[in-house]
């Protein structure tokens, strides 16, 4: 993928087991590092015991202001140090420690996700490195275990609790570099085995800022301390996928379409066991590249996603391409592909009204993912169709 197109970047969604009503205070092991004036919401209205964690970027930050999502960021250089191979061997692992993660399904367009250079470690290890560094940067939780705690095979992540959360946060943030020396002085490693690749999203070719994004999923048993970038982010939210896409509706709170796709998504799991034990087993399949294809319609903005039957066959990834405008509204498209027995699907993104809705029917997952919910959780409890 040429790196002068894209922004390769990693996150983490990061999927709690809820143990709390609405509104009170989580449980942390140390709960004098919580910021004060954040208040994650939780909420067991919909019978699930997983909460998903989100932060929102501030209102001055450049890029998509406002809009909540998961903890990640940019792959820096420090991120594929031969380096981390060191700090791990220093610990007794070797390669075969990394067997579980390391011989898994990969990403379909990434062939460098499993392959290391003579300079460079493994994609796999680098964008996991990437997601827990960036994930630490902006909201202090990190995502490492002592080595004598490592078990492979788990399907749960581990958490290292720092005595100075902020020094350290404050330190990585000037230079990733420092992330690698944290580990060192604190005496842990990156709980690499606690990622499991999730998906894989790029910015549509009509967009002239385009990000190539991983995204991990970690399960957690418990919120950890946490602390807020407040350069880059003014909230943490950890609420229920159903209140997140109760709040997207009502437009209390506003999603990137990955971000909203893939809340859709795990609000098809309602138990944190299963769900923590799909993501682990499923990840060994690899994942798709997903990158819409934007057209300007009488209604609004439609993004066709790759599966839909008037997804195009070749696709330029590396040149801008323009807007294909169309003068049909949403239904009428979505008719058109039903009266010829075809595949939905896409994201609709009205111009005007409620937030952008997830259209998908006769649609199958590849590489045994799940299809994202085809309900809506609206404030007055009814349900309607997306």
């Amino acid at each position: 993928m040429n790196s002068k197109a894209w922004k390769v970047s990693a996150s983490i969604i990061i999927a709690l087991r809820s143990t709390v009503s609405r509104d009170s205070t989580p449980k942390v092991e140390c709960p004098n590092r919580i910021s004060r004036g954040v208040s994650p919401g939780y909420s067991t209205s919909d019978k699930s015991n997983i909460n998903l964690l989100c932060v929102r970027r501030g209102e001055t930050d450049r890029h998509l202001p406002g809009i909540h999502v998961f903890p990640g960021g940019h792959m820096e250089a420090a991120d594929s140090s031969p380096a981390w191979i060191e700090l791990y061997r220093s610990f007794g692992y070797e390669d075969n420690s990394f067997h579980s993660i390391s011989t898994g399904g990969g990403i379909e367009h990434m062939p460098d996700y499993k392959e290391s250079r003579s300079s460079c470690i493994p994609g796999w290890m680098s964008l996991r490195l990437c997601a827990i560094r960036e994930t630490f940067e902006e909201s202090g939780i990190l995502l490492c275990r002592s080595p004598s705690a490592v078990e492979q095979g788990l399907p749960f992540a581990s958490f290292v609790v720092l005595n100075e959360l902020t020094a350290w946060q404050s330190r990585v943030r000037a230079d990733p570099r420092q992330m690698l020396a944290l580990c060192h002085a604190v005496g842990c490693v990156p709980d690499l085995w606690g990622l499991h690749l999730w998906s894989n999203w790029l910015t549509p070719t009509q967009q002239r800022i385009r990000h190539n994004s991983v995204f991990f999923l970690a399960n957690l048993h418990s919120l950890p301390p946490y602390a807020l970038d407040k350069s880059e982010m003014d909230e943490l939210k950890c609420s229920s996928a159903c209140d997140l896409i109760e709040q997207a509706e009502s437009r209390e709170i506003r999603f990137a379409n990955p971000q909203f796709y893939e809340v859709l998504r795990l609000s098809t799991f309602k138990d944190h066991q299963a769900l923590a034990s799909f993501a682990s087993l499923r990840a060994q399949h690899g994942c798709i590249r997903t990158m819409p294809v934007q057209e300007k319609v009488k209604d609004g903005l439609l993004c066709i996603l790759p599966g839909d039957s008037k997804y195009p066959l070749n696709i330029d990834c590396q040149t801008f391409s323009e807007f294909v405008k169309r003068d049909k509204s949403f239904e009428e498209l979505r008719n058109q592909v039903k009266e010829e027995k075809g595949i939905l699907h896409r994201i609709e993104i009205p111009r005007d009204g409620p937030c952008q809705k997830v259209i998908t029917e006769n649609y199958i997952p590849p590489h045994k993912h799940v299809s994202p919910s085809r309900v809506n959780f609206t404030k007055n409890s009814n349900k309607s169709s997306l």
